[in-house]
């Protein structure tokens, strides 16, 4: 059962703002980036949902009255008397919030554009956290979802940021992928920094929510509550693959056509999108990415089988491909065909979930959809 509240209508997406919230989780309590400490931040910074942002501030500059701020020579970059015209960086245009109240599950925001595919290249999560929405060919600029982190073990928040969005509609939409039992979720949209949307789901392992949708294409429509739904017992999505219709369109790139996802170079040579990261070997680029020299860019994809799950291989295209590692319960002669951190039972010839206690059980609970217990083996059990 779900529910939905929205906190201001109509709401108007005629406006796109520049800038985006750059979220680490890494950074201190109440510097730019980490946790509200009792809900204020350093000078500067504005608390928004328990992280200290930076929501920009206008920079004034002439004679005479007008919006923004800065006074006669004050804030800013401003020169002058008066009160000049602001205009600076500000934050998102929309930021997407999924929240969980347990600390033993393992829940995913996403972001799909255009009521399209949720496995697909196209949808902002975990697999894609910057898919090229304003087809540039590279990822992370204004018009591309961001995802700042995704949580492995409860309780959020993930937040996807959007600045200035070029496509018709976003549906955000959570999923239960690992976890023991039943919990609630809740989704928020900020709008321009101010709550505008609010729902909240029981769900269970596998769950996939679909909430809010909103239609940008239509100059004033708010966050359809109506339009919720909840579909049980869905798959973990394989590799994204290439949607039915992508949001970029496909063009020729000299005699043949790209794959979804792909751009084509100056030399007229299809290839992965790059990140915006230069670079001349792989040695620069983030876990999950190569070195792409055909645009000089880190690019989203493996460097070498090591980066794959075993038993899978890196090929060419710097995809893996091959078996998908075992899951819990599984068949197994070797520990390298089981998924971290699930190892290989001697005895049961399946994959196991080492444990200590009850609560370890994790990965064994969300397979079954019921409690597992610690056995005296030290592996789980039934």
């Amino acid at each position: 059962m779900s529910s939905a509240r929205n906190l201001a209508a109509p709401l108007l997406f005629a406006v796109a703002l520049s800038g985006c919230i750059q979220i680490n989780d890494d950074e201190q309590d109440g510097t730019e980036g980490g946790h509200c400490i009792d809900g204020e931040c350093l000078p500067g910074l504005t608390c928004l949902s328990d992280r200290c942002v930076d929501v920009g501030e206008g920079e004034g500059e002439g004679e005479g009255e007008g919006e923004g701020e800065g006074e006669g020579e004050g804030e800013g970059e401003g020169e002058g008397e008066g009160e000049g015209e602001g205009e600076g960086e500000a934050g998102p245009r929309y930021v997407f919030q999924l929240t969980w109240d347990s600390p033993q599950a393992d829940l995913d925001i996403g972001l799909v554009a255009n009521d399209g595919e949720d496995c697909s290249t196209d949808v902002c999560s975990y697999a894609q956290r910057h898919p090229d929405w304003n087809c540039d060919g590279h990822n992370g600029g204004d018009g591309d979802p961001s995802l700042d982190i995704d949580d492995l073990s409860g309780f959020g928040p993930e937040n996807i940021s959007l600045v200035a969005p070029t496509v018709d509609s976003l549906r955000v939409r959570a999923y239960y992928y690992s976890g023991a039992g039943e919990l609630t979720a809740t989704i928020k949209v900020f709008v321009d920094g101010a709550l505008s949307f609010e729902a909240f789901q029981r769900m269970v392992p596998n769950d996939l929510w679909r909430s809010c949708r909103i239609a940008l294409d239509v100059s004033a429509e708010a966050c359809g509550a109506d339009e919720q739904e909840v579909v049980a017992s869905v798959a973990h999505c394989p590799a994204p693959s290439p949607p039915a219709t992508p949001v970029c369109p496909l063009p020729p790139c000299g005699a043949t056509t790209c794959a979804a996802g792909q751009i084509c170079t100056a030399a007229q040579v299809c290839s992965d999108p790059g990140t915006g990261v230069t670079c001349a070997s792989d040695a620069v680029c983030d876990v999950g990415q190569y070195c792409n020299l055909a645009i000089g860019e880190c690019s989203v994809g493996c460097r070498d089988n090591t980066s794959c799950p075993a038993p899978q291989v890196c090929g060419a295209d710097h995809r893996c491909s091959g078996p998908p590692p075992g899951g819990f319960g599984d068949p197994c002669t070797a520990p390298a065909e089981c998924a971290s951190p699930l190892v290989c039972g001697a005895l049961s010839g399946t994959c196991a979930e080492v444990c200590s206690v009850d609560d370890d059980c994790v990965l064994c609970a969300a397979a079954l959809g019921a409690a597992c217990r610690c056995g005296q083996s030290g592996s789980c059990t039934p």
